[in-house]
């Protein structure tokens, strides 16, 4: 269980060690239960301990210390002797503070005249984005300072379930134009149209290229308007080369290996020529076309 950082009357007793000093500045593992005008002692093994003031504390892990009873908060002490040793502070009484002085640092004048509330941590640094505060919720876990989220989501279709009272989840599917939503069928399916990808659709065109050689050049020029294309050797046990350059077939081609085949949409086709070579001899390449 975590100690409280005070006690009604006192501030418990806290050790760290190692610590580290430099430029005037005490870096300590945390400054949880350490406030300003403390007694504390610093001590490191071959160096005479030495008591300081806490004049104050700078972020969770560094702090100021000073002269004590020095009545100046400002006045920094840089003990680089206890650099690498400890720092202690025994149970002590906590700092004086009237009522006078608590309302006079929490009211907040007209026209609010009220008293100020702020959220603060534990090191009384105020929350910000930079700071947030720790949120943790139970069956799941939401950590807002690493922006990470851990929550378990039941979604469900029926009424009264998992508890009586409960009314079931609603997920619209839509293209943007309100009233068209996605809808279920009583038997469960839902209703699909399949639309070609030219508009309006057309009939394709079948074209049919010898190919009498093997590793030799052959080309076919698209009809005009053609949108898309597919092509084939028949029979397989071919591989075709294909290319859109005189020449590269052999050399810049993209490979369309036995049984299957190769198709291009969405660009015009007007003419472009297409090149092929096969690996086997006596063959027909078979070129679907789809116009405009």
């Amino acid at each position: 269980m975590a100690l409280p950082t005070t006690w009604e009357r006192y501030w418990p007793t806290v050790l760290l060690s190692p610590i580290s000093i430099l430029n005037h500045i005490v870096t300590v593992s945390s400054t949880v239960g350490l406030h300003s005008k403390q007694i504390v002692v610093l001590s490191k093994t071959g160096q005479i301990s030495q008591e300081f003031e806490i004049k104050r504390v700078l972020s969770d892990t560094t702090l100021h210390v000073g002269p004590k009873d020095s009545g100046r908060m400002q006045e920094y002490s840089n003990p680089v002797q206890f650099d690498g040793g400890s720092l202690a502070m025994s149970e002590q009484n906590r700092n004086p503070m009237g009522s006078e002085i608590f309302l006079r640092a929490c009211y907040a004048e007209e026209p609010l005249v009220a008293l100020r509330t702020v959220g603060i941590d534990r090191n009384g640094q105020y929350y910000t984005t930079d700071n947030p505060l720790p949120v943790q919720l139970s069956d799941g876990s939401i950590n807002i300072e690493n922006v990470n989220a851990n929550v378990s989501v039941q979604l469900t279709h029926l009424d009264n379930w998992p508890k009586v009272g409960d009314v079931n989840d609603s997920v619209r599917i839509g293209d943007g134009v309100p009233g068209e939503y996605l809808a279920i069928n009583p038997d469960g399916s839902i209703n699909v149209v399949i639309s070609s990808s030219l508009s309006p659709p057309v009939t394709p065109t079948i074209a049919n290229v010898p190919a009498p050689l093997a590793s030799t050049e052959y080309s076919y020029a698209f009809p005009a308007n053609t949108k898309k294309f597919l092509m084939k050797v028949r029979g397989g046990y071919a591989t075709a080369q294909v290319a859109y350059a005189a020449g590269t077939s052999s050399t810049n081609f993209i490979t369309i290996d036995v049984g299957c085949d190769y198709s291009e949409d969405g660009i015009d086709f007007t003419g472009k020529i297409l090149y092929f070579q096969l690996t086997k001899p006596g063959k027909i390449v078979e070129i679907l076309t789809w116009k405009s």
